[in-house]
């Protein structure tokens, strides 16, 4: 959840790691007034259309090969105070996504590792998805101190990834980058952030912060569910 984003592409202050185009983001944080909203997107296969040439079906081509599975993006957010002028909260959550059919493969309904057999049924496809959970509470503790806490908690999948790129191979086969999914589970991505802001004058600005990331991530190819 970003209230701002700054991209430098040039000129940066001495507080900047690296040169080039640098993006600075700032959370939105929560207010007197309490505030809400949501996104609801979503598309599939019926919108769209996947016909394939006669020469292509001659080359031994299936006659529709609709790439797309479905599209979604899911979100909503709030914010508000806890108590007036001192202090406030602000959280969001999102859920994200989208499948990509391969042309010609399909998932194995062999049930055995030591042979393919093509479910003609169930075509294969690559399955990205991303959730994301955020929230961030501001502590006004005097007239000029104020503390910020936030926190992230981020999972998703780049499931059988090659599938959707059109990689002639079996779903089972294919690595998959995963955060928190598959054999094992795990926490997938913990972001937490801590500030402390102190406007010493109209001239002088005191600023602290630290931020801790925790993340797990994988490659493999077992452990995985068609959803």
């Amino acid at each position: 959840a970003v209230g701002e984003t700054v991209i430098d592409t040039g000129g940066a202050g001495a507080d900047t790691e690296t040169g080039g185009a640098n993006i600075n983001m700032i959370p939105r944080e929560g207010s007197n007034s309490f505030a809400a909203k949501g996104i609801i997107a979503y598309t599939n296969e019926n919108f769209a259309s996947g016909k394939v040439s006669d020469a292509l079906i001659a080359r031994g081509s299936a006659d529709d090969v609709q790439y797309m599975r479905k599209v979604y993006d899911y979100g909503v957010s709030l914010g508000g105070a806890f108590v007036q002028d001192k202090f406030w909260y602000f959280g969001a959550a999102r859920f994200w996504g989208g499948d990509t059919y391969a042309a010609n493969n399909h998932f194995d309904k062999s049930g055995t590792p030591y042979a393919y057999e093509a479910d003609l049924d169930n075509r294969a496809y690559g399955n990205t998805y991303i959730r994301d959970g955020s929230t961030r509470f501001s502590f006004q503790a005097s007239e000029k101190h104020k503390l910020v806490f936030g926190l992230t908690v981020q999972r998703g999948c780049n499931c059988w990834l090659v599938i959707g790129f059109g990689v002639p191979s079996a779903p089972r086969n294919a690595t998959s980058f995963t955060y928190t999914h598959g054999e094992g589970g795990g926490h997938g991505m913990i972001l937490n952030q801590y500030e402390w802001v102190y406007p010493a004058s109209n001239n002088l600005l005191f600023q602290a912060g630290a931020s801790f990331l925790i993340q797990q991530v994988g490659f493999g190819n077992s452990g995985l569910e068609q959803r």
